[in-house]
């Protein structure tokens, strides 16, 4: 059986990568592969040559996507995979392998590095595992990570973010609480945690309170409506009915 044999036209270089020209063939290649290869303007090629240069490069080209991938930060071994993926590359098992090897892929430090960002960022073991679940990372591995997450860290962190949050409000006491839990638990703090953490800054918590100045400036910003209807719409605000009466009453002295 005859072999088809190529001989290379043209190499050019085209941003990072170079085009090579043959009577039949254009394909990019990364330097590392022509270096390899010995690729120059005028040697010839058989079909199997081209295979070889092509899956070689593949190789080489999937790797540089990993490892630009994991310059922002590490990343599970199917966050990988999936990028890869959409990338284009065809040698992903040989890449990923590859990254193994090296361990610069491994879902045991991912998945503890993602916990100590957490830790770091002040939110709560909740959010953790969430990131953890969206990095497809395993269950086990996933229960390993968060178990160095502990109660002291969660009642840590939970008390800084409470402390940054408690400022004078115009809300009602009781509506300023909830609001209080509500990012406490969208921070990713269990319940029990954020409601110990709201016990604890109780004092705190009311201090930033004065319903009765808060009552005042909404009844400033809200004219014409009846009595009846003021006082409903305070109270759906969480006001109490004892201190709206005595804010309504001092104003009608």
């Amino acid at each position: 059986m005859k072999v088809l044999t190529v001989h290379i036209k043209q190499i050019e270089a085209k941003k990072k990568r170079y085009v090579v020209h043959t009577e039949a063939h254009r394909f990019v290649l990364d330097e590392e592969t022509l270096l390899k290869f010995r690729l120059v303007v005028g040697k010839a090629l058989e079909e199997a040559d081209i295979e070889a240069i092509q899956a070689y490069d593949d190789d080489i080209r999937g790797l540089h996507q990993a490892y630009h991938y994991l310059s922002f930060k590490p990343r599970s071994v199917a966050q990988m995979k999936e990028y890869l993926r959409t990338k284009e590359v065809h040698s992903i098992e040989t890449v990923i392998a590859t990254l193994k090897g090296k361990d610069y892929l491994n879902d045991e430090q991912t998945a503890q590095w993602i916990v100590e960002q957490t830790i770091i960022q002040k939110k709560g073991a909740n959010a953790a595992k969430q990131k953890l679940i969206q990095a497809k990372i395993h269950p086990s591995i996933i229960d390993r990570a968060l178990s160095a997450y502990g109660v002291d860290d969660a009642h840590a962190a939970a008390t800084t973010r409470v402390l940054s949050w408690c400022k004078p409000t115009k809300k009602s006491l009781t509506a300023f609480k909830a609001s209080l839990l509500q990012k406490l638990v969208g921070a990713g703090f269990s319940f029990d945690t954020a409601h110990q953490v709201m016990q604890d800054q109780a004092s705190l918590i009311e201090a930033q309170v004065d319903e009765p100045t808060a009552i005042a400036l909404w009844l400033d910003k809200n004219h014409g409506l009846s009595a009846n209807k003021t006082i409903q719409k305070l109270m759906q605000q969480g006001f109490a009915y004892a201190t709206i009466r005595h804010v309504l009453d001092e104003r009608s002295d």
